[in-house]
């Protein structure tokens, strides 16, 4: 009969640690695969967030610069169309030109906006007091051509003067952006 002290201690030791050694191997090993995927996953995952990310910019600054631009073609080509009168109505062109270049300036304004944005994401935005009515009417005056062609009229006289702290731009934009989805929800009705 074999007692304790028969035992191959060392040799059970020894196969004990060198298996244990190679499982801890094996379960690094696999640690580092899995964790290597993840990684590589995560970048992918990066890649198409800023892919996302530059085509909702892309696409936003479209949207924002597709009015006022539109508004300088359409004041540019009046103010043409009223200059080859015979004679040439300069009373009327003139303020055409000068709503084209106000549209311009606008225009400029967005782009330096976005990149701001996109520059300095953090920098914080210019907080001035801003007319409610006149950002209003500039909004207004933007989206002028979908009103007509629904048949749309507005009015924003007489209203008082209230003013708000805020980015002009961006509340020019908002306020835009809210006239613009009631024009396509009404278009749809």
């Amino acid at each position: 009969c074999l007692g304790w002290s028969d035992l191959p201690w060392l040799a059970i030791l020894l196969w004990t640690t060198l298996s244990g050694a190679a499982v801890a191997m094996v379960m690094a090993f696999i640690g580092q695969r899995r964790e290597r995927e993840r990684t590589q996953l995560l970048r992918q995952m990066e890649r198409v967030s800023k892919l996302n990310a530059m085509g909702e910019l892309a696409a936003g600054m479209a949207h924002e610069l597709n009015q006022p631009l539109t508004a300088v073609l359409a004041n540019t080509q009046a103010a043409a169309r009223l200059l080859r009168e015979t004679p040439p109505d300069m009373d009327a062109a003139q303020p055409a030109m000068q709503r084209a270049a106000e549209q311009a300036r606008r225009a400029a304004e967005v782009l330096a906006r976005l990149r701001q944005t996109v520059g300095q994401p953090d920098a914080p935005l210019v907080i001035v007091p801003v007319d409610l009515g006149e950002a209003a009417r500039k909004a207004l005056f933007l989206i002028e051509p979908e009103c007509q062609a629904l048949g749309v009229v507005s009015a924003s006289e007489g209203a008082l003067a209230v003013f708000a702290l805020a980015d002009a731009v961006a509340l020019e934009q908002v306020l835009h952006n809210l006239l613009d989805n009631a024009l396509t929800a009404l278009a749809k009705v």
